[in-house]
């Protein structure tokens, strides 16, 4: 599992909402969501959260990446297309 950890003070977010990090030890950690509600909370699954998190992030932006490189791909395509004037005469019927 990839490495995580907290620190005092410091802002993470949850299902539940984003939450500042109080008092932290083991196996809890007391927490206050921006509601001003505190809860102690298990640092392990907690953990388990924010790398699962991460991992969502990291995926979208490996879509996000690809999507932005096939569109640049079909723009290319397009352009070369058009030079070549195929647009105009590729898909014709001329066999009368």
């Amino acid at each position: 599992m990839t490495s995580f950890q907290f620190a005092v003070g410091e802002r993470y977010t949850n299902n539940i909402g984003s939450y500042t990090v109080l008092v932290l030890g083991k196996p809890n950690m007391r927490v206050r969501y921006d509601d001003g509600r505190e809860s102690m909370l298990s640092v392990d699954t907690q953990r388990t959260i924010m790398i699962r998190r991460q991992r969502e992030v990291a995926d979208r932006t490996g879509l996000l990446k690809k999507q932005v490189n096939d569109e640049a791909e079909r723009v290319r395509l397009a352009k070369t297309a058009r030079k070549a004037n195929m647009e105009d005469w590729w898909f014709t019927d001329t066999r009368g």
